[in-house]
C-alpha cells in the first residue's frame, strides 16, 4: 500500500517535507497521512529517522537559519524525549570534536 501526497508516494517524501513534519509545520491531514503510512511502510520511518538525525546535526553545528532554528527550539525541543535525544547527540558531537582536535 502506497499512500500519496500530491501524486507522489509518501516513501518519496523529500527531505524538506520531512523536516516540516518533524517541526509540526504540515497541515494536520498530511501529518495524519504520514503517521498512518509509517504503520504500514517501515521504510518511511527509516527515512524520517535519517532526516531527523541530520536536522539535529545541523542544529548542533548552528547551521539552521534563524526561523528554522527558532522553530526547532520551540516545537521540536518541546518534547522531553526529543530534547533528551538532542542532548545525547550534543554529548556525542562534542566528544567527536574533542577527539578530532587531538
Amino acid at each position: 500500500m502506497h499512500l500519496k501526497i500530491g501524486g507522489r508516494s509518501l516513501l518519496q517524501t523529500d527531505e524538506e517535507e520531512i523536516i516540516r513534519y518533524l517541526l509540526d509545520e504540515l497541515p494536520e491531514e498530511v501529518r495524519v497521512r504520514i503517521e498512518e503510512t509509517i504503520e504500514v511502510e517501515p521504510a518511511l520511518l527509516d527515512r524520517i529517522a535519517e532526516v531527523e538525525d541530520n536536522l539535529i546535526l545541523h542544529y548542533l553545528r548552528e547551521e539552521l537559519d534563524g526561523v528554522r532554528r527558532t522553530r526547532f527550539e520551540h516545537c521540536y525541543l518541546a518534547s522531553a524525549r526529543k530534547h533528551d535525544r538532542v542532548e545525547r547527540s550534543r554529548l556525542l558531537f562534542q566528544a567527536a570534536r574533542s577527539v578530532a582536535l587531538m
